[in-house]
């Protein structure tokens, strides 16, 4: 058995397809497709079942995964472990960020921590936030930036608080409420509201702004989430909605045609945290660019 067959099948399962799977790990399709065949030679089960779309793990696919996971997993370690004893940190870290963190924070972060640590690659994966905790539960990502609000419920992560960010409400400048000095949850509850976290087109608040509405008894009707701040500020900026908004997400998308307003409820603030899953034991790669990461200036429109 080989560890490239390993790679392979596990790149399947991760990316959904043979042809995203070869893109990720910069091999030709067809040696994918070969190494995935020979490992099912090698274990005598067929691990994927290739008459779905997408395509499909078999149960021996479900009850082999986990292993193999668990070979590259020690793997990776051993590596990272022998090259430390060299004096450096070797390996690559799989950082996870929201899309507000990812365009404006993330990039220089990373590359600060390119000159300190030049032996490690930090692959970052920008995703929606709601798709972070599962990311890092599954094992799809070694460290992420995400809301702590996101992560509320979830026992396999464990996480350090980084910064807190001031939430505002944001109106198109021709928007009735666009000379308000101050709006609260009341005040907007009759609003189409248009919140940050999720795919496109979901409804609901995101569970950073829900708890402001709820503890005054408030369910919002007209309500939509989206991935990207570019889109959430699009609808904004067309009249079409009002959203509740960090105000690193504003530093990527620019505010012009906006009114940026306080909104006033006690609290009105997002905390960041970086987060991993708990017990499992961090790559020196993964625990440099943690330690990295806390005692790093927070983004300008963020404290600590």
């Amino acid at each position: 058995m080989q560890i490239a067959w390993l790679r392979a099948f596990t790149a399947v399962v991760d990316h959904g397809t043979v042809v995203a799977a070869a893109t990720a790990l910069g091999r030709p399709q067809s040696r994918v497709s070969s190494y995935v065949s020979q490992l099912e030679s090698e274990l005598g089960v067929v691990l994927i079942d290739r008459s779905r779309r997408p395509l499909d793990l078999t149960t021996a696919g479900h009850t082999f995964l986990p292993h193999a996971r668990a070979v590259l997993r020690t793997l990776a370690t051993a590596d990272d472990e022998l090259a430390h004893l060299g004096g450096h940190e070797h390996g690559t870290v799989r950082l996870a960020c929201i899309p507000s963190i990812a365009g404006a924070y993330a990039p220089s972060l990373v590359d600060r921590f390119a000159r300190t640590e030049p032996s490690v690659v930090v692959r970052l994966q920008e995703m929606a936030t709601s798709a972070v905790p599962p990311a890092i539960v599954e094992r799809r990502a070694d460290l992420a930036l995400v809301p702590v609000a996101y992560l509320d419920g979830i026992p396999e992560i464990e996480s350090l608080p980084l910064w807190t960010e001031k939430l505002v409400v944001v109106v198109s400048d021709a928007h009735r409420l666009a000379t308000r000095r101050s709006l609260s949850p009341r005040e907007l509850a009759d609003e189409f509201l248009v919140t940050s976290g999720s795919g496109e087109g979901m409804s609901g608040l995101s569970p950073e702004v829900r708890p402001f509405f709820a503890r005054e008894g408030l369910r919002p009707e007209a309500t939509r989430r989206v991935a990207s701040p570019h889109t959430l500020v699009a609808l904004v900026r067309r009249g079409v909605a009002v959203s509740i908004v960090n105000e690193l997400a504003l530093a990527v998308t620019g505010t012009a045609g906006l009114v940026v307003i306080p909104f006033g409820t006690p609290d009105a603030q997002r905390r960041i945290a970086v987060a991993w899953r708990r017990g499992d034991s961090l790559s020196p790669a993964s625990l440099a660019l943690r330690r990295f990461i806390v005692g790093s200036r927070p983004p300008s429109v963020a404290t600590r």
